[in-house]
């Protein structure tokens, strides 16, 4: 896998292998964007948030419906990348990635919400509280460890609430979050 590849034309650092950590096994090259590449990436991100924030509620939440329906749909190929780049085990993949769905369908109910304070339960136990402030672009920073977890937890309220989000994931660990910018694209417009 070439984590730049159709990303961004040459605003990219020189490439570090991407290891497999169950193997020891090169399986692919990441880099870093250079800082022209990010300012151009945050400005899209800025366009992308008008058209966003002018949706209904409904509207996204239809949208981010739809795409914890794609991340379902192809739930063995982020299973499949979440393990080749941090190396958990089958089970625990699994379980992010059906948490993961799970958040991007309980934001897509609270976007529902937006009309007046919400308070919901997604675990037992705990209230999650909604406020509903589109406030433009979100920069969401992507530690190796959980990829998909931590994408689902900080973009899913930020795009329910009507705002862009811009991800900067680990350079070891993009894999997952490629296919769910992939998927975004598809589910969000």
């Amino acid at each position: 896998m070439d984590a730049t590849q159709g990303v961004a034309d040459g605003d990219f650092a020189e490439p570090v292998p991407l290891l497999d950590p169950r193997t020891g096994q090169v399986r692919g090259s990441s880099a870093a964007a250079r800082q022209r590449r990010v300012a151009a990436v945050v400005a899209a991100g800025r366009l992308a948030h008008a058209g966003w924030r002018a949706l209904t509620p409904r509207e996204r939440s239809r949208r981010l419906d739809r795409l914890a329906g794609l991340i379902e749909e192809h739930a063995e190929r982020y299973v499949a990348a979440e393990r080749a780049g941090t190396g958990k085990p089958f089970h625990e993949a699994v379980g992010e990635v059906e948490n993961a769905a799970d958040l991007f369908r309980f934001y897509a109910w609270a976007a529902r919400t937006q009309s007046s304070p919400a308070a919901g339960g997604l675990v037992e136990g705990h209230e999650s509280w909604v406020r509903w402030e589109p406030l433009g672009v979100a920069a969401v920073v992507v530690p190796w460890n959980y990829p998909l977890m931590m994408a689902a937890w900080r973009c899913a309220p930020a795009v329910a609430a009507g705002n862009a989000v811009v991800v900067k994931p680990a350079e070891t660990t993009p894999d997952s979050l490629l296919l769910l910018a992939e998927h975004a694209r598809e589910a969000l417009g």
